[in-house]
């Protein structure tokens, strides 16, 4: 039986939870604490759909390390995450980070140098929480491994790749992670911030040579000239 502990519910966090519970092996867990423990023991959550009732364990409460490890909290929470996790991680665990950006896989192996911190992005995800339902059409695709791949994977990738498939989780194994790491984070800068910035849809910046696209071109170049 593996076991797979999630910290942190948000429209990736639960929907990777929901996929993953339904593989007859695996023994899904949520980290949580106080009130939101509470109201996750009373309502579960919904996805598209579905309400699931997964076990809730207390940070303080003694437990096994789980196989699998999933953070898929906001950055600014990734501190009292890393320490609300203490319990469920040991020298054979496996971690994946949910976040964007590309500090956070560094800040969990800093935590935990025992277990094994695999590099990972997602990419074509439409997930949307709203309130405690969860709605998506499409989880996309994960990239995930060690920093560089060979042509054969490693013991934790070749485990997760035969979770994620069994859970229906499309996944690719790209030979370089740290490159991919790079270009998510050069995508999101590029729209995500000059969007938000704007205060206007995607399309804006998908018109060639419109001074909203040559403002994405421009921060991404300061991601390109950082990396």
């Amino acid at each position: 039986m593996a076991i797979v502990s999630v910290i942190g519910l948000g429209a990736m966090g639960a929907a990777y939870a929901a996929k993953l519970s339904i593989v007859d092996d695996v023994h899904l867990r949520v980290i949580a604490a106080g009130a939101r423990a509470d109201r996750l023991a009373r309502d579960g959550v919904t996805v598209n759909g579905q309400r699931h009732s997964f076990e809730v364990v207390d940070p303080q409460q003694p437990s096994s390390p789980a196989d699998l490890v999933i953070f898929g909290v906001k950055h600014p929470a990734l501190g009292a995450a890393l320490e609300e996790a203490h319990g469920q991680i040991g020298p054979k665990t496996i971690i994946l980070s949910l976040l964007n950006g590309i500090t956070s896989e560094a800040e969990i192996a800093q935590a935990y140098p025992e277990a094994t911190v695999l590099l990972s992005i997602t990419y074509g995800v439409d997930s949307v929480r709203v309130e405690n339902d969860i709605h998506y059409s499409s989880l996309g695709v994960m990239d995930f491994g060690q920093a560089h791949n060979g042509s054969t994977p490693t013991p934790a990738v070749s485990w997760l790749g035969d979770l994620f498939t069994r859970a229906g989780l499309a996944f690719t194994v790209p030979a370089d992670m740290v490159a991919r790491l790079w270009w998510k984070w050069l995508v999101n800068t590029g729209v995500n911030q000059v969007t938000a910035i704007l205060e206007a849809p995607y399309a804006i910046v998908q018109t060639t040579g419109s001074p909203a696209q040559e403002l994405m071109l421009a921060a991404q170049a300061e991601v390109i000239a950082l990396a």
